[in-house]
This record gives structure tokens, C-alpha cells and sequence, in this order.
């Protein structure tokens, strides 16, 4: 069973109003996403079909950085088919290049028996049951990929060039990098940002564009992980070495920006120490890392 979290569109949001039975959740579920800071609600679409299944509202805390599950919707008819454990392994292997989270939380009325059992099936631990009625519960991420490789950078040459250009992500993944043939492009006519395909061991697996930019200074531009080399530590480990080299050339910060949406890669740069800025020079969110702390 494959599925994906999408950002709801206007066509999802009036299927979902036609399930009467769901109306009282779903309200919730929007009046979460909107009031709770950090949160977001996407629609859980399975692959194959395109099917709408539900909606997911989760995000992380300000106050403590926790992650929590806020709501988890499935249509009525879809229930019992496995889709609410598919939901949470896509949310797990989302964070799984974010080093700061370590644990889901999240909370449920007593009274609810299919919430606990839910739970305890995936493994979850209950960490407090309060005189309310409200039970806590948190599961484990597992472990974080490591790479089973030696990562390395290389520049992009006239041998490995075509290699790069059939490097590939996934469908929803494109609105949020441009292609290498454009990154190419652009540094031939911009040749301070520097090109170099990521390797494990002699594989190519990625794709990094970084420099010194005249106005802003150092920064990374692009960053792509072929979609079948995903969520094995290959980004965080390309990162650092281009964090290292950046130091060696006397570089005392580094920039980063990305779609506001693309929270996969917002959780990585925040976990290698990259704080926003209130500069948006480029319409999207702005990170820097400071090298000299």
C-alpha cells in the first residue's frame, strides 16, 4: 500500500464535504490547522488510483519543538483497510532526515477505543493519562539514516554531465527545485555557483549547486536526491561536506533558501543549526548558518 500527503485542493476539500458523517471532524481538523502554529493539513491520497483517503494535521510545537499527530481522518468506507498506519510510516519517513525529532505525540479521549488500540498496535508508548479524560501517547522514530557509503562531491564535467541531467525526484518534490538542466544552465552564465554531482562510493546519487554569490555571499542554491536514493542520509552527509569546504575557503556564514510548503527540507537545514530570518530576498523562506559559532 502506497500513499502520498498532499496539500489539499479546492476539488478535495468538496469531496470531503459530501461525507456527512465526517463534516464535525474535518471542521476540527481545518479550525487545527489554522489556529495551532506550525500545523498543516494535507490531504492522504493513495498512489496508484489517485484516491482521496482522509486529511492529517500535524506539526511540530513552538513552545517545545515536539512533534505531534493533531488529527487523522479516514472516510468512513475506507477504514480497517491499513490506511491510518500507512499515514504515520509516510509522516516517520518524512522525518527521517530531521535529527532534532525524536519522538510522534499525541492525544485522544479515554472513551476512545479505537484510538487506543490504534496506538498500541503501532507501538506507542502512553506517557500521561490525566484527570480529564485525555491520554498521551508518543512513538519512536526509528533510528536515523546513516550512509552506508563514502559520500562524496565531484564537480559536473563533460563525463558525468549526462549522468546528472536523468538524476530524478518525485512528482510532488518538482515545485520545489529546479532541474539540473536549469542549475547547468545558470551557472554557465553565473559561474561563482559552483556544480558538483553527490556520489556514494561511485554512485551518483544527487546533485549540489553552491557559491559565493556576489550580493548575498555564501549560499546554497540547489540540492536533489534522486528519488530512489531518498532517506539514506546522502543530503545531510553532501551538506556537511560543503559546509567544510566553505570553512576551509574562510566563508563565516552560509544561506539558504526554499518553498515555504517544503517542510522536509526546513526540518533539515534547522537541524544542521540554519535559523530564518525575517529577509526574504527572494520571496521564500531565508536560513542562515553562522560557521563562526
Amino acid at each position: 500500500m502506497q500513499i502520498q500527503l498532499q496539500p489539499l485542493t479546492l476539488a478535495m476539500v468538496d469531496t470531503l464535504a459530501t461525507i456527512d458523517a465526517e463534516q464535525a471532524a474535518i471542521t476540527r481538523a481545518y479550525a487545527n490547522a489554522i489556529i495551532i502554529p506550525n500545523a498543516q493539513i494535507r490531504a492522504i491520497v493513495e498512489q496508484e488510483a489517485q484516491q482521496l483517503i482522509g486529511v492529517v494535521v500535524e506539526g511540530t510545537a513552538i513552545a517545545d519543538g515536539r512533534w505531534w499527530l493533531y488529527d487523522l481522518i479516514i472516510v468512513p468506507q475506507l477504514r480497517r483497510q491499513g490506511y491510518g498506519h500507512a499515514t504515520i510510516a509516510a509522516l516517520l519517513t518524512e522525518r527521517a532526515a530531521d535529527y532534532i525529532i525524536q519522538h510522534l505525540n499525541a492525544a485522544y479521549p479515554a472513551s476512545n477505543q479505537v484510538a487506543q488500540q490504534f496506538w498500541t498496535a503501532l507501538g506507542a508508548q502512553v506517557i500521561l493519562s490525566d484527570a480529564a479524560g485525555a491520554i498521551t501517547v508518543t512513538l519512536a522514530l526509528p533510528p536515523h539514516p546513516t550512509p552506508n557509503a563514502t559520500i562524496t562531491l565531484q564537480p559536473i564535467t563533460l563525463a558525468n554531465a549526462r549522468a546528472c541531467l536523468g538524476l530524478s525526484i518525485a512528482p510532488h518534490q518538482q515545485q520545489f527545485v529546479a532541474s539540473t538542466a536549469a542549475s547547468l544552465v545558470q551557472s554557465r552564465f553565473e559561474p561563482h555557483w559552483e556544480t558538483h554531482g553527490i556520489y556514494a562510493d561511485e554512485t551518483l546519487v544527487g546533485f549540489m549547486m553552491y557559491g559565493n554569490d556576489p550580493v548575498y555571499g555564501w549560499g546554497l542554491l540547489r540540492l536533489l536526491i534522486d528519488a530512489k536514493f531518498q532517506g539514506r542520509g546522502y543530503g545531510r552527509a553532501a551538506i556537511q561536506h560543503m559546509l567544510a569546504t566553505i570553512r576551509a575557503a574562510g566563508g563565516s556564514s552560509v544561506a539558504v533558501s526554499y518553498e515555504d510548503n517544503n517542510h522536509v527540507a526546513r526540518r533539515l537545514y534547522q537541524s544542521l543549526g540554519f535559523v530564518e530570518t525575517d529577509e526574504q530576498p527572494f520571496g521564500e523562506p531565508f536560513a542562515v548558518l553562522q560557521l563562526n559559532q
